[in-house]
């Protein structure tokens, strides 16, 4: 059986459009052709008034004044409004279709008629009946979903990204800056030189179709401005010899790069960031930091000069931290080492401050070349007599210093101190164990001191372990090799509790493995969870019992390298599976599982069901950015992608 409505479409009083069925209405000029009720004249009056002409251009054509023109046209337009509305019982003309928006909204007429297809007689005709041009911001039509239908504000939508070039199912405003971190994310995912980004961004515009702009395509006058530019972009790394790569710097979270690299430890010292790459292979990893040169970018990137004990980025790839006396440095360590061969001094140098063992035997010796005879470094040592050295011995009750803190004690200690009498002999002699900068007593090893230190109780601020240890490599190997061998876990931050304690409390190794096994089978792979969204969904576990913060769950299955985790707003989110997690893969995880969330659904969720800390809305829009991810200001709502937008448009679904 035919629908209701085929009848209608048969007699074209309706018609389909877009899945819906709209009236039709007659069109002014059609009317006016045909109504009988007016004379040729007026009709003449009103069919030029359609075609534009001005009130002056009609008089003269018809020999009549100006003035007589508009009051025929203002009778006459009325007068047939009249007739059409007793004769149909219709109320609107076709053209009235664009009354509200034209009304209502700031529209430039060409603009109108080229992008959204309103004729020029529509733009007269409103003109005829007094209707004045709206003001508002054209935005805001994209949710007038009263006064204007799904079609319109779709055809609106593409007229207010005519300037954009749609790309990887992101719109991108055809403007240089924006351009270049679409080609970066593109096609230096590996590192490209500057002067080949140059070419491929030029290709790429090409390939666009974009004409030819000197103020968009990159030319010889704008390379070195561009250049500079990028160095400083948050969105790639740069490096050595004009290399760049693709990294996304907003979208990550660098509490765990920067609580690992500790650097509120340091103090007026310069270092390269050779130490770090070389110190901790694991987090470079975790983060692709790739070398020294990353590193050093992006730590320029992500920390303010001035902070971390005035915190300064030097040349490539070296960082300073206050006022540092390298030629002292150097002497003061010779002077704790000697008697040492130049090469295996350079490379001690280079253990303690990542300097080019090259770079130091070139550069930076001069300040010790008179301590070099026949290969080697050499220092009279002073000789510190019995009774300084005993009365030193008692006074060094701890089982770890630094050679600096030994010598103000002495200071202290034994009246007009020579400083000079503290030097590796007498050290040694005292039966001290002595590193470069350190010594250790009670002690053979710092992997053994390291591990009574973390372990001999039950549970341990480790807060100031970690600023007094921070130049101690060692320090930081052994914490993490504890955590993952499960003989400590960090119930709370830089709070660690022992294994011991834990069993005694029934938290056995066991019981660990099981709930790192329960856990793995309860989340489906690839799926970002915290202990606070687990525990919403119905997860239990007897270990929960022990009344621990969701910080220390979350660090058992830090444990197991079946999971990845990461800190994002505040918690540990973990990821079952291994990959490189960022808040912004977190996010798009979240968002492409709906499609379409309204902006304070997602906050709400991220703060109530996983525990984050998400207060503004840039909070995650700056994440997003660069992403497929389209987010409407307007209707507060994020979409998967922009044609589930432009979906949700056509629906009507607001």
């Amino acid at each position: 059986m035919a629908p209701w409505w085929s009848k209608s479409l048969g007699a074209n009083k309706l018609e389909y459009v877009d899945y819906r069925c709209y009236r039709i209405y007659t069109r002014f000029e059609d009317y006016l052709d045909a109504c009988d009720s007016i004379d040729d004249r007026s009709r003449e009056v009103l069919r030029r008034r359609l075609m534009g002409e001005t009130l002056e251009q009609i008089g003269i054509a018809l020999e009549i004044t100006r003035e007589r023109v508009r009051q025929i046209a203002k009778k006459e337009s009325e007068a047939l409004r009249k007739s059409y509305s007793a004769t149909t019982g219709m109320l609107y003309f076709d053209e009235d279709y664009y009354s509200h928006l034209i009304s209502t909204y700031e529209l430039d007429r060409k603009d109108g008629e080229k992008w959204l297809g309103i004729p020029s007689s529509v733009w007269y005709y409103l003109e005829l009946f007094g209707i004045k041009r709206g003001t508002k911001d054209l935005n805001e039509a994209l949710m007038d979903l009263e006064g204007l239908e799904a079609g319109m504000r779709l055809k609106i939508k593409n007229y207010l990204n005519r300037n954009k070039l749609f790309v990887d199912g992101v719109w991108v405003e055809k403007k240089r800056s924006d351009l270049e971190s679409v080609v970066v994310r593109k096609f230096c995912q590996e590192n490209v030189s500057f002067d080949d980004f140059c070419e491929i961004y030029n290709d790429f515009l090409r390939q666009e179709e974009i004409p030819y702009d000197d103020k968009i395509y990159y030319t010889e006058e704008v390379k070195r401005t561009r250049e500079n530019r990028l160095c400083e972009a948050d969105f790639l790394l740069w490096k050595l010899n004009k290399q760049m790569r693709y990294y996304d710097i907003a979208s990550r979270d660098y509490t765990e790069l920067l609580d690992v690299l500790n650097l509120d430890s340091y103090e007026n010292i310069e270092i390269s960031t050779v130490k770090f790459m070389r110190d901790y292979p694991d987090i470079m990893i975790k983060y692709d930091i790739r070398d020294q040169y990353e590193l050093h970018n992006l730590l320029r990137k992500i920390i303010p000069e001035g902070s971390y004990h005035d915190f300064h980025c030097g040349r490539m790839p070296d960082i300073e931290f206050g006022k540092f006396d390298r030629d002292a440095a150097i002497t003061s360590l010779l002077m704790d080492s000697a008697p040492i061969s130049k090469t295996d001094f350079a490379d001690l140098v280079s253990d303690i401050y990542g300097y080019d063992p090259a770079v130091v035997m070139g550069s930076y010796f001069n300040c010790i070349n008179a301590y070099y005879h026949d290969g080697m470094f050499t220092v009279d040592h002073k000789q510190m007599t019995s009774d300084n050295m005993i009365a030193l011995k008692n006074a060094l009750t701890d089982d770890f210093y630094y050679i600096s803190e030994i010598r103000e004690i002495y200071n202290k200690i034994v009246p007009n101190a020579d400083s000079e009498e503290i030097n590796t002999y007498n050290l040694k002699t005292m039966g001290l164990v002595v590193y470069p900068r350190y010594v250790l007593q009670n002690y053979s090893t710092l992997d053994s001191y390291f591990y009574d230190l973390l372990t001999r109780e039950d549970v341990v601020d480790i807060t100031s372990y970690r600023n007094r240890f921070g130049y101690v490599q060692a320090f930081s190997i052994k914490l993490m090799e504890l955590k993952r061998n499960l003989e400590i876990v960090e119930f709370l931050p830089n709070q660690i509790i022992n294994i011991r304690k834990l069993e005694k409390s029934g938290a056995t190794r066991e019981k660990i493995q099981d709930f790192c096994d329960v856990v793995y089978d309860a989340v489906p792979d690839g799926e970002y969870f915290s202990i606070k969204s687990l525990k919403k969904r119905g997860f239990e576990s007897e270990l929960f019992d022990l009344g621990f913060e969701d910080w220390f769950y979350a660090n058992l299955l830090h444990s197991d390298n079946r999971f990845t985790i990461g800190n994002m707003f505040g918690t540990l989110i973990i990821y079952k599976g291994n990959a490189d997690i960022t808040i912004k893969s977190f996010l798009m995880h979240l968002i492409c599982g709906y499609g379409m969330v309204d902006m304070i659904d997602l906050q709400n969720e991220l703060n109530d069901d996983y525990g984050c800390n998400v207060t503004q809305k840039s909070d995650i829009t700056v994440k997003v950015k660069e992403t497929p991810i389209y987010y409407d200001g307007i209707l507060d709502k994020l979409y998967a992608n922009k044609d589930m937008y432009y979906s949700d448009l056509e629906r009507g679904g607001f």
